[in-house]
């Protein structure tokens, strides 16, 4: 069957997202790029990370070689999560890195493909409520060294608090995202009407959506004003900083934190309104190829970026940390408004390279060089693992009896 080229559609646009977040928002600060970048891209990439679970393991499942399934994610996982922290020792620069927690997630996924699709999506539903409430008590309990946002590598147990709990990405968090992507692919691939299924899934994620954002609003103006009256700023301010980042953990803890959407603070508020509109962007896309025969011409290249996600972010990670260090301001305490416009250059001549890179993969027909390895890695380690001859029986809530996409496995 042909590939799933709206997925790959939809990578592109997460991949764009973070590059857009992390090189312009600089210049449009409180404007319509901050609005439309804050947290969206990088949850829209994780969803959709539950697909690339869903079709690297579906092989696996539907021969029913459970173990090589859970190896290969593992191995998957703990590749990326050293490309990750390898990206350490590039120079410095502003970007919070998402791979080591995306490595740990695919890890955490690994185990999640295996449960039916009813129990898992109740799963997800409580660990959206319960999720957030522990990575802020995590956050407490371990102060002295999980500063918020932050990884820590003096030690493992410092490295999984942080990783797990308390970082920039808490891979707790984004495991739930790709929870929710194993949820809508199998729902997507195992449906003989995609347009239609894709139509309610996308309308009923819509619907998260924007009682997400309504309820969060209603909160947030709540919140500001008991605050305000309590002496802690103007209404004003503490609003502001409500709909700011707040790197990976709620502000403050307790059952009312849960109903603010504050970016990257993983609440329930959060999940579900950055979970539901990427459901509604990948449904959205679906709807629009769902006639397509072949790809068009103009699109291969998109495409074909979009199909090497790890490959092209580890290069916009690399092209900004070497731009900005032959720029030789430092990061913090330098000439912001020479950074700003350095780093707004950039996205255009960042963004033509990702496009040649497509243009080159899609006319010698490769896959990125990192999915490559990751592929490669993945399945080769997973080979080692005696494969069994007898048929899985209802893994996955019917794995094996789904008529998979080509859409090939990677990260």
């Amino acid at each position: 069957m042909p590939r799933l080229v709206a997925i790959d559609l939809a990578r592109f646009l997460a991949l764009i997202g973070m590059m857009a977040a992390h090189l312009l928002v600089g210049f449009n600060e409180g404007g319509w790029l901050e609005l439309a970048t804050a947290g969206f891209p990088s949850t829209l990439f994780a969803v959709l990370g539950g697909f690339g679970v869903v079709f690297s393991t579906r092989r696996y499942l539907s021969d029913g070689m459970i173990g090589r399934a859970i190896v290969g994610g593992l191995t998957r996982g703990a590749v990326v999560l050293v490309i990750g922290l390898v990206l350490d020792l590039l120079p410095e620069h502003p970007i919070a890195v998402i791979l080591v927690y995306y490595g740990l997630a695919i890890m955490v996924a690994s185990f999640l493909v295996l449960i039916p699709q009813l129990p898992l999506f109740v799963l997800l539903i409580v660990a959206s409520v319960i999720s957030p409430l522990l990575n802020f008590w995590v956050a407490g309990a371990t102060e002295e060294f999980a500063s918020a946002g932050t990884l820590d590598d003096s030690g493992p147990g410092q490295f999984l608090v942080t990783a797990l709990f308390t970082g920039t990405y808490p891979a707790l968090t984004w495991s739930i995202y790709l929870g929710f992507g194993i949820v809508l692919a199998r729902a997507i691939l195992n449906s003989d009407t995609r347009p239609r299924t894709a139509l309610t899934w996308g309308g009923a994620a819509a619907g998260v959506w924007v009682v997400a954002e309504v309820v969060s609003r209603m909160q947030i103006s709540r919140v500001a004003e008991d605050l305000a009256t309590q002496g802690y700023g103007g209404v004003e301010e503490i609003t502001e900083s409500l709909r700011g980042s707040s790197f990976g953990t709620p502000y403050f803890g307790g059952w009312d934190a849960l109903l603010i959407a504050s970016p990257h603070s993983g609440s329930t508020a959060d999940i579900m309104r950055t979970g539901g509109a990427s459901v509604v962007i990948i449904c959205i896309l679906i709807l629009a190829c769902s006639r397509m025969t072949n790809t068009p011409g103009l699109l291969k290249p998109v495409a074909k970026v979009g199909a090497t996600p790890l490959t092209s972010y580890v290069l916009h990670i690399a092209m900004t940390a070497y731009a900005l260090a032959a720029l030789g301001e430092p990061m913090y305490g330098g000439d912001y408004g020479r950074i700003y416009s350095m780093l707004s250059i950039a996205f255009w001549w960042q963004l033509a390279v990702i496009l040649a890179l497509g243009i080159v993969l899609t006319i010698i027909d490769r896959r990125g060089p990192l999915e490559t390895l990751v592929s490669w890695t993945s399945k080769s380690i997973a080979a080692m693992v005696p494969a069994k001859t007898a048929q899985a029986t209802q893994v996955a809530g019917g794995t094996d009896s789904l008529q998979f996409d080509s859409n090939g496995d990677s990260a």
